[in-house]
Formats: structure tokens, sequence, C-alpha cells
């Protein structure tokens, strides 16, 4: 593979810094491109742009996942972790997306309780 297929594949302008800094007593994520970084970047059908934002602790998603794996009750904390999810998502993004949201319906996906 060719140097110049490799750096499309790595995609350098999308390469940035994540620091976690104090900044008056409150914990802030601060993102920086990186040497041939850049933000924001138009890629025809979505857009790329770097943000500062608060720190929220919790836990990782990938680990509530894998503890739910390795339970006794598998199916039922993956379902629920899934429903925090959507619910999230629903709540987050789909009132960003529209003055007047359209009701989403998932009817095809059984969860069970």
């Amino acid at each position: 593979m060719a140097d110049q297929e490799v750096l499309e594949l790595l995609r350098p302008e999308l390469h940035h810094t994540v620091t976690l800094v104090e900044r008056d007593g409150r914990l802030r994520i601060e993102r920086a491109p990186m040497r041939q970084g850049r933000s924001p970047l138009d890629f025809g059908d979505y857009r790329f742009a770097l943000s500062d934002t608060e720190y929220v602790s919790g836990s990782l998603l990938a680990v509530e996942a894998q503890k739910a794996l390795v339970s006794q009750y598998w199916f039922e904390r993956l379902a629920a972790l899934c429903r925090e999810l959507l619910d999230f998502g629903r709540s987050r993004f789909l009132a960003r997306a529209s003055p007047n949201p359209v009701p989403v319906s998932f009817s095809a996906v059984r969860l069970s309780t």
C-alpha cells in the first residue's frame, strides 16, 4: 500500500488531542487539532467539528456492556442498556433535529422487562 493510500485511511486531518483540564474549579474536556488536523471540516454528507465540553463523570459504555454480557441475566441487562441509550438518543438528538419532531416507533424491537 502506498504512503498516500495509508494517509487517506488514517485521515490525519481528523487527528486531535483530548485533554482533561480544571478551569475555575470545574473539570472540562478540551479538544485541539494535531499537526495537519483541522476543524471544522465538511465531508459532503457530514461535518466534523471539535468542541470543548464539561466533564461528565460516569462509566464507559463498553464497560457497562461487558458487565452485562458476563452477568447471569445478560439479556435483560443488555436490553436495559439499549433502552437507556435509546431514551437518551431520543431526548437529546431528536429534539434538536426538528422543531416539530416526528414520533419514532421501534415496534419491531421487543425488549423483555
